[in-house]
């Protein structure tokens, strides 16, 4: 089995931390986990990319995604808002199918 986890900006401690716990539990059910930084991705609007090709085909052959991201002024952190907002028709198809 496997799960992708999506991050972005994770670089604070606590976060850090919550992640290892995170992905110690899942190996230790083992559970494969695909870690995605989605802070290095180039942010786009809507542009085809092998990345993007490539993230998606992973969640897709997943059977769980853990999305984990700042909260910095009240608000998930860009990089996240970006994937979400450009896939959230994949993403939502995807889902629909899986019900």
């Amino acid at each position: 089995m496997k799960v992708v986890l999506l991050l972005a900006d994770c670089n604070a401690n606590h976060l850090k931390k919550s992640v290892d716990v995170v992905v110690n539990v899942l190996q230790e059910l083992e559970i494969e986990v695909h870690k995605v930084d989605l802070y290095k991705l180039p942010y786009y609007m809507g542009v085809k990319s092998k990345e993007m090709d490539l993230i998606m085909s992973t969640i897709s052959e997943s059977k769980g995604v853990v999305a984990v991201s700042n909260v910095p002024m009240l608000s998930m952190h860009g990089a996240m808002q970006s994937f979400l907002m450009v896939r959230r028709y994949i993403i939502a198809s995807y889902l629909i199918s899986q019900c």
